[in-house]
């Protein structure tokens, strides 16, 4: 399980590519459908995110998850960024905090230079026992970190330490609120100089087309995203899925990949199991062999995954929860 130390943490003063803490140690009151609820993230609950890790192309980070189905009414599914990788630090009173290797795109790195968002704001599921455990009442512990936004409003609101530091409000003296304004207009121009120079336009360029070549470069994105996924679904048979459930998942793709792939599985297995349904039963099958119209649910990998992920423990093999899922559905598809 990776560990790195406070000090590995990147600078809240000069943000770019490295290790970030994205959720503290705590119990977080939340709000789901049917309730209130009560995220324990405890030590147990951050080495159990930690030792599932991340999928092998990476977490995209949105801002205010909007990328997530049924937040906003268009989703926006550009990545400001990538968690790469999952590590724990101990914040000197023995309890665990959860850091996330980022890797920033150009529009995303912009976003928290220019202190538009301030704060992370992770995503898990309670109601999966396989990726929250519960404890009883409405109180639960994560198991998987499963998305991560860009935010100023987090859910999870106590002990995460900011992405940039904020300005001071306690400015003491007229002559004092001009020179800092003086400055703060001065660094606002720098800046600004700066994503004209990343987005490759001329310095005479305004904010405003700062702003539309963002927006086209985000556009770009999301069109190669729905033809990569696109794409995956006509490999894994599923082009013939009504519309709705196929922008679902396309949407999916982008904004938690390992969730969709979970759901595409479920489709092609419930496709695969129908059309096996429909065909003659085999007398006989080859020792070993699953017969013919034999499930094989998300629950089926799921458990299998569990078996791999522990008996590769026990060899003294290194075991994620994403890969023993992907061994799991390998051997089981076969």
């Amino acid at each position: 399980m990776k560990t790195i130390e406070k000090t590995d943490l990147v600078p809240m003063d000069a943000p770019g590519d490295g290790w970030y803490h994205i959720e503290s140690n705590e119990e977080h009151p939340a709000k789901r459908e049917g309730g209130d609820i009560v995220q324990v993230l405890d030590n147990a609950a951050m080495q159990a995110i930690v030792a599932a890790g991340v999928p092998e192309e990476g977490i995209p980070i949105d801002a205010d998850h909007w990328g997530v189905p049924g937040v906003a009414e268009v989703p926006d599914t550009a990545a400001a960024g990538w968690v790469r990788e999952l590590a724990l630090f101990d914040d000197g009173a023995g309890n665990m905090q959860l850091a996330g290797r980022i890797e920033w795109t150009p529009p995303g790195l912009e976003l928290v230079v220019g202190r538009v968002y301030k704060h992370f704001s992770t995503v898990y599921r309670v109601d999966d026992p396989e990726l929250a455990e519960g404890l009883g009442g409405n109180r639960y512990r994560p198991l998987v970190l499963l998305g991560l936004a860009l935010t100023n409003n987090p859910n999870n609101r106590m002990g995460q330490r900011p992405i940039t530091n904020g300005l001071p409000s306690n400015l003491p003296t007229a002559t004092g609120v001009v020179e800092k304004t003086t400055k703060n207009e001065n660094q606002d121009m720098n800046e600004l100089e700066d994503i004209k120079k990343a987005l490759g336009l001329a310095p005479e360029a305004t904010a405003a087309d700062c702003v539309a070549a963002i927006e086209a470069i985000k556009g770009e994105a999301a069109a190669a995203a729905d033809s990569e996924a696109e794409t995956l679904l006509n490999s894994e048979g599923l082009s013939d899925l009504p519309e709705e459930e196929k922008k679902e998942i396309k949407e999916g793709l982008v904004t938690n990949r390992g969730l969709a792939m979970m759901t595409i599985r479920a489709f092609k297995e419930r496709k695969q199991q129908a059309a096996a349904a429909a065909e003659p039963q085999a007398r006989y099958a080859k020792a070993g062999t699953p017969r013919t119209g034999a499930k094989s649910t998300g629950s089926t990998i799921i458990n299998r995954a569990k078996e791999i992920q522990k008996a590769e423990r026990a060899a003294g093999r290194t075991c994620s929860f994403w890969k023993a899922h992907g061994m799991a559905k390998n051997e089981l598809n076969k």
